[in-house]
């Protein structure tokens, strides 16, 4: 009698064991739904996943009920992965919020101007809208604006304009696919907008700095040519718009002069020798035209010699300033302008009359 009764008492333990397991694991999984909801009471827009369904215990089998007590700790752990990953998800969100929050006051005060520095702004937009985009259902279209901002940033350093920050913007608010559609397009217009922009600044910048060199130049070769000998036209009256021009004259040569154009877009100085007419004289001879024409050539070949162009090159390379001389026609192959001598300016005009005027009364008094 004794014997069965000690088998009895030792399967109604382990049965009991069994189910106060049971029920101990389903305590544990209510306390640990039960605090998921308080935090989620704490942390506004966090969500989590639906509870579990825990299996009901109608069984005095003891092998299921620790399959069941099994099922619910599996349970509990699966769970609170899923919950573990929401938290992590809602931070990661918090942050991302923060920083767009931040980006956008940053964005909205104009801080970032220039296309790169838009690129770097646009880094931490295109994750948090990527996110934002998968519970509206559109497709990932700041990722195509930061591959047109960073192409642009590559080209153009300059600040970009009021329209494309418009246009970025509507990007970021748009709340469907035809929207940001829309904005994407209107964005690499505006872009292509900024870059002829910001291509036509470049151009004129470097129209201005040739400008400015070849005024520099032109300054160089005139005091070269006062140096030696020559009297030459004031700078300020050159006109650098599209090219400017300087006279020289030297009273050696009294009835020539030399015309020096410059073009700056291309780094170009001419030096063209010339005649002055002489308006004393109404007709001129076909002696005259010979004699005119032996002296225009004389006066092409001692500019053109080492005398001439020769020494200005020499004095502007110890200005650190090479000039290289091209002869397009032998000297005296081509005829000579002639041109009237207010061409000089009105300074150079004084005095190529007061030296002159001189010269005259030295021959009168011989």
């Amino acid at each position: 009698m004794s014997g069965p009764k000690s088998s009895s008492v030792t399967v109604n333990n382990v049965l009991l064991d069994q189910t106060q397991a049971f029920q101990r694991a389903c305590r544990q999984l209510n306390a640990a739904l039960e605090a998921h909801i308080q935090m989620q009471e704490h942390l506004p827009g966090l969500v989590l996943p639906a509870p579990p369904e825990l299996p009901t215990l109608d069984t005095t089998d003891v092998p299921k009920i620790r399959e069941a007590t099994a099922r619910v700790t599996q349970l509990a752990r699966d769970y609170q992965r899923e919950v573990d990953s929401a938290l992590m998800n809602y931070h990661q969100q918090k942050r991302m919020g923060e920083s767009m929050r931040e980006w956008g006051l940053q964005f909205q005060a104009r801080a970032t101007r220039t296309a790169r520095d838009v690129v770097a702004a646009l880094e931490p937009a295109a994750l948090f809208v990527a996110n934002r985009q998968k519970k509206i259902g559109l497709p990932n279209m700041v990722a195509e604006a930061l591959k047109l901002v960073n192409a642009g940033s590559k080209e153009a350093e300059g600040e970009l304009s009021d329209d494309t920050f418009s246009a970025l913007t509507a990007l970021l608010v748009a709340e469907n696919a035809n929207e940001a559609l829309i904005a994407v397009e209107t964005l690499r217009a505006r872009l292509d907008e900024d870059r002829v922009a910001e291509q036509r600044k470049r151009e004129k910048c470097e129209q201005r700095t040739q400008k400015e060199t070849m005024v520099q130049v032109a300054a160089e070769i005139a005091d070269a040519l006062e140096d030696l000998g020559y009297r030459v036209s004031g700078i300020e009256d050159t006109a650098f718009v599209q090219h400017g021009n300087i006279y020289a004259w030297r009273k050696e040569w009294p009835h020539h002069a030399l015309h020096m154009e410059f073009t700056p877009n291309r780094n170009d100085v001419r030096f063209i020798p010339l005649r002055m007419e002489n308006e004393q004289i109404s007709e001129v001879s076909e002696a005259d035209t010979i004699y005119q024409r032996k002296q225009d050539t004389e006066f092409d070949k001692t500019w053109c010699s080492s005398n001439g162009i020769g020494k200005v090159q020499n004095m502007m390379r110890k200005r650190g300033i090479d000039l290289c001389f091209i002869n397009k026609s032998k000297p005296g192959a081509v005829e000579l302008k002639s041109v009237p001598e207010k061409v000089l300016g009105d300074k150079l005009q004084q005095v190529r009359k007061a030296i002159l005027e001189e010269e005259k009364l030295k021959a009168r008094s011989r």
